[in-house]
């Protein structure tokens, strides 16, 4: 059984942000929560400490993530680094292309997967949007046919229409934008790709990036990555000092989880 049902409204979209960046690379829940915060996907509906929190319990108890280790820099507390399993990417991933090709989930789930379009390959987002683009399309076909029918048979007057107007309006808006959206990936102007957001929140972390790619290369617009490289594991804390501890002695370490 799926651990995310996009057929239903309460579709857990703080379980999906996290699972997200987990699929970047491993964090703790407090990194997790600044790199959203960075990337202004904190938005409401509540990307809050505790929902991320509770998010994280139930992906570790679906098997989607694992603790992988416990680090401690100084006096602070013990924080967990999570690791996305290979049943907790390949659900992310397939719940991410159900969400940007179906127009009937609503503008919530839209926008959230949008917001996370570079975990696909360009290949990927060009083909999901694709058919996103043609599904809308034959909406807007038939809602225009309907609304001829309508106002042929029944003569209203256009006050009682304002509401199918709208919706109209709506999809041949959302049209227009995924269209565009689809020319800027193909022409290159957007750049989609996993590996480069993997990069990306490596060098957000201050950390080395986890591939044979040095952070350097992120002077160019794109560069190639090998399909075979993978995140590995070398990790710096990207927490700033505390004044209120900054002359204790420092105590630090980590413990690898089995």
């Amino acid at each position: 059984m799926a651990f995310f049902s996009i057929a239903s409204d309460r579709l857990d979209l703080a379980a999906l942000a996290v699972l997200g960046i987990l699929c970047e690379a491993d964090h703790h829940p407090y990194e997790i929560a600044r790199l959203l915060r960075d990337r202004h996907q904190d938005e409401p509906p509540g990307h809050t400490s505790r929902s991320l929190y509770h998010a994280v319990e139930k992906l570790v108890a679906g098997g989607l993530i694992a603790a992988v280790e416990t680090i401690r820099d100084g006096r602070r507390p013990e924080r967990t680094v999570y690791q996305v399993t290979e049943d907790g990417r390949e659900e992310f991933h397939h719940t991410l292309f159900d969400i940007l090709v179906n127009p009937g989930l609503g503008s919530r789930l839209f926008m959230s997967g949008v917001s996370r379009l570079g975990h696909l390959s360009e290949e990927e987002a060009v083909l999901a949007l694709g058919m996103r683009l043609a599904a809308l399309e034959g909406a807007i076909a038939q809602a225009k046919a309907s609304s001829r029918v309508l106002m042929e048979r029944t003569r209203l007057p256009r006050l009682f229409l304002l509401e199918g107007e709208y919706r109209l309006a709506q999809m041949e808006a959302e049209a227009s934008w995924v269209g565009s959206a689809i020319e800027s990936i193909r022409s290159g102007e957007l750049d989609v790709s996993p590996e480069w957001l993997g990069l990306m929140a490596a060098e957000s972390d201050g950390i080395e990036a986890r591939t044979s790619t040095p952070l350097a290369l992120l002077q160019h617009d794109r560069i190639d990555i090998p399909e075979t490289v993978r995140p590995g594991t070398a990790r710096t804390s990207s927490v700033e000092p505390d004044p209120k501890t900054e002359d204790a002695p420092e105590r630090s370490g980590r413990r690898r989880h089995p």
